[in-house]
C-alpha cells in the first residue's frame, strides 16, 4: 500500500515523468517494493530445508527495477554525490531528426503523447534535476545489486559456489533523458538495446576470470552457453551460440514491432536500422559510426562515404534473419521423423 501510494501519479509502467523523477525513497521504504519482497522469498527459500543438498541447481532471481520509477531507498540514495553525477549530453539538434523513433511515435498516440510529455517535462528541468534522475537511477542499481550480493552469500554458505556458472543480465537498457528527451526503452539505439552480460563462476576458465570480451553477444545465447556448461548435447535446432565454443558472431540482431516494424544489425564499428514507415513506399534506414559517433546522433545512411559498410551491414542482416529464422521448421521436422513421429505439415497451396 505504501509503495501504490508513492506511485499513484506515475502512470502506466511508472513511465510518466513524475516516475523518472522519482523521490527520496522515504515514503516508500525499502520492505514496500515488489522488488524487496522478490528477494526476500528467495533469501527465504535459499535458508530454508527445501535446497537440495546434493542435487544440481538452477537458480533463478528476476527483478523489475531499475526499472522507473525512481524511488529506491533512501540509503543508496546517499550512496551518490549529485555534484560527481553528470549531466545528459544534449545532442546538436533542436528538433529530433526523422528517424525509427519519429515514425514510432507518430504511429502511436500512446507514445507519441508520452513523448511530448516527456520533451515539455525535460525542457523545464534544471541541470541538477537532471542529475538527480540518473542519481537515483544508479541507486536504484546499487539497491538491487545489495540484494544479488545476499543471495550469492547464502548460495555459497549452502556449499552452492563450490561448482557454479553465474550470470547476470538486463532484459533492455534506459535512455534517462538521451536524444531530445527520450526515456526507457522503444527504439534501437545502444542506451535501449546494449545490456551488461557477465558472467562468473568455477564454470569459467581461470585465464578468462576479470576479462571483458568485445565481440557480440546476444541474449539468445545464453541457452546454448547454459546447456554446455550443464554438459547438455548442442541443439542446432536453436538460433544460440555458446559464448565459450560457439562460433564467434558478425554482429548483434535486434527488433522492434511496436508499433514500427524495425531491425537493427550492430557490430564494434557501426549500427544499421531499417524501419518501415506506413507513410513511405520504401523502407527508411540509419547507419551510425559508432568509432567516430558512439552517441548515435548523425546519420550517415545516405553518406556516399558510407556505401560500402552500409551495403555490407545489409547483406549480414538479411543473411542473419534468414539463418536464425528459416532453420527451425526444417530441423523440427527432421528431428520428429527421426523418432518416428509424424510431422505435421501445413497444406500448400500452389498460386498459377
Amino acid at each position: 500500500a505504501a509503495y501504490l501510494d508513492a506511485i499513484a501519479s506515475y502512470g502506466p509502467g511508472e513511465e510518466e515523468p513524475a516516475g523518472y523523477l522519482g523521490t527520496d525513497g522515504s515514503t516508500a521504504p525499502d520492505g514496500s517494493h515488489g522488488d524487496a519482497w522478490i528477494a526476500e522469498q528467495a533469501l527465504d527459500w535459499l535458508n530454508g530445508p527445501d535446497v537440495p543438498a546434493e542435487d544440481p541447481l538452477f537458480f533463478y532471481l528476476s527483478f523489475i527495477k531499475p526499472h522507473a520509477s525512481h524511488i529506491p531507498p533512501r540509503e543508496f540514495q546517499d550512496l551518490y554525490d549529485i555534484d560527481e553525477i553528470p549531466d545528459t549530453p544534449v545532442p546538436p539538434w533542436i528538433e529530433p531528426p526523422e528517424d525509427h523513433v519519429r515514425v514510432r511515435d507518430r504511429q502511436s498516440v500512446f507514445l507519441g503523447a508520452r513523448s511530448k510529455r516527456w520533451r515539455e517535462a525535460w525542457a523545464a528541468l534544471s541541470s541538477q534535476q537532471r542529475r538527480l534522475i540518473t542519481l537515483r537511477y544508479w541507486a536504484n542499481c546499487s539497491w538491487l545489486d545489495s540484494y544479488f550480493g545476499r543471495v550469492l552469500d547464502a548460495l555459497e554458505r549452502r556449499g552452492k559456489l563450490d561448482e557454479a556458472f553465474i550470470v547476470f543480465v538486463s532484459d533492455h537498457g534506459e535512455l534517462l533523458g538521451e536524444r531530445a528527451a527520450q526515456f526507457s526503452k522503444y527504439c534501437l539505439y545502444d542506451s535501449s538495446v546494449r545490456v551488461p552480460m557477465v558472467v562468473s563462476g568455477t564454470a569459467i576458465e581461470p585465464e578468462s576470470r576479470g576479462t571483458v570480451r568485445e565481440q557480440p553477444v546476444e541474449l539468445v545465447d545464453l541457452y546454448a552457453t547454459l546447456g554446455e556448461v550443464a554438459g547438455a548435447p548442442a541443439d542446432p535446432d536453436r538460433p544460440s551460440r555458446s559464448i565459450f565454443t560457439g562460433r564467434a558472431r558478425r554482429g548483434s540482431f535486434a527488433e522492434m514491432h511496436e508499433p514500427v516494424p524495425a531491425w537493427m544489425w550492430r557490430t564494434t564499428s557501426h549500427k544499421l536500422i531499417i524501419y518501415v514507415d506506413p507513410d513511405c513506399d520504401a523502407p527508411q534506414g540509419e547507419l551510425y559510426d559508432l568509432v567516430e559517433d558512439p552517441q548515435e546522433w548523425t546519420n550517415v545512411y545516405d553518406d556516399p562515404a558510407y556505401a560500402v559498410p552500409r551495403d555490407l551491414l545489409m547483406r549480414e542482416l538479411v543473411g542473419h534473419v534468414a539463418s536464425a529464422f528459416g532453420g527451425w521448421p526444417r530441423h523440427r521436422s527432421d528431428l520428429l521423423v527421426e523418432h518416428g513421429e509424424t510431422a505435421t505439415r501445413p497444406a500448400r497451396t500452389e498460386r498459377r
